[in-house]
């Protein structure tokens, strides 16, 4: 069995940051010490690591986090990242190419897909990419993102800060012969999506849940998640979202 955690959307800023009143670092501490309880194979971390913009102070606070645990990680980066700075922190600039950060990483027998859509679109030269990898594969797969490839019925998110090529992406993944799991974040929401051939995952954010109901943003809730996602060698894959209560920076 393999076993991953994803974390999404840690938005880590500098001491001192106004970060709507989340310890986020507090936050980012405590779902690492409860995934550290799973025993997971890996921790996947999709992206907006920073609050605003990328810094490689901050990567490196996260770094050190990441260390204390031993546990393999991969790293994509959001919107509010800087993707060379992040593939610099992380060590992963042979995977940068044209200011981007995309791959695929084996695990056992299943190869899983990284993309990068930090810019807001998915490039020619990453579809490129992805469609010759999809041409060699067989069977379902899953993918991990930022931003989800469809919209989802979120009004503030899919009219401000929706995949802006999602419809070029959508050609080459409902081409596959087979079930594409995607694993995303972005949207600050907890919710499952099926389109064609995609079950497309949007996972709660380690920072605070916008009002999926409300054109105007509006935080819902500051309770923060991890997913755990279980494969077998048969093929059969479980998840579930683990809840936490989030923590409050202390009032001056």
């Amino acid at each position: 069995m393999i076993r991953l955690i994803q974390i999404t959307d840690l938005h880590i800023g500098q001491p001192g940051d106004n970060t709507f009143g989340v310890d986020v670092r507090m936050n980012f501490a405590e779902i690492l010490q409860e995934a550290a309880k799973l025993k997971p194979d890996a921790l996947i971390l999709t992206g907006d690591l920073c609050f605003d913009l990328g810094d490689p102070q901050i990567y490196k606070w996260i770094r050190q986090q990441l260390n204390m645990y031993g546990i393999p990680f991969e790293v994509i980066p959001g919107n509010h990242d800087s993707v060379e700075l992040m593939a610099a922190a992380f060590d992963k600039m042979q995977h940068f190419k044209d200011n981007e950060l995309y791959f695929s990483w084996q695990s056992g027998t299943e190869e899983i897909i990284f993309l990068d859509t930090s810019s807001g679109v998915v490039s020619s030269k990453q579809l490129a990419w992805l469609k010759n990898k999809l041409s060699t594969k067989k069977g379902d797969f899953i993918l991990f993102m930022h931003h989800p490839p469809i919209l989802c019925g979120v009004p503030h998110m899919d009219s401000k800060y929706a995949l802006r090529n999602r419809d070029d992406l959508q050609e080459i993944l409902f081409e596959y012969r087979g079930k594409i799991h995607i694993y995303c974040g972005h949207y600050h929401v907890e919710r499952t999506l099926y389109l064609h051939n995609l079950i497309v995952n949007i996972t709660p954010s380690c920072f605070f849940q916008i009002d999926m109901n409300s054109e105007a943003f509006r935080i819902d809730h500051y309770r923060i998640a991890f997913r755990l996602i279980e494969m077998e060698g048969s093929g059969l894959l479980r998840q579930s979202l683990h809840y936490f209560d989030g923590s409050s920076l202390p009032k001056e």
